[in-house]
């Protein structure tokens, strides 16, 4: 089984203020990259380095632009 095509922009499921950059895809079924919140006040938050399994990212979240 190769890598899905799981790269780019993810909008969370549950809160659409959020969104995760996927940035790298492993093949021990794992993704990496960067979480942001949009605040209300028109800024941005940056979390600390996000990892979630394939699955998880695609239950919680759903990709931007499809």
């Amino acid at each position: 089984m190769g890598k899905p095509k799981l790269y780019g922009y993810w909008i969370s499921k549950e809160n659409p203020n959020i969104k995760v950059y996927v940035e790298k895809v492993y093949k021990a079924g794992y993704v990496t990259g960067f979480k942001y919140e949009k605040l209300p006040d028109g800024g941005e938050l940056i979390y600390p380095p996000f990892k979630v399994t394939w699955d998880e990212l695609q239950e919680k979240f759903e990709r931007e632009g499809i």
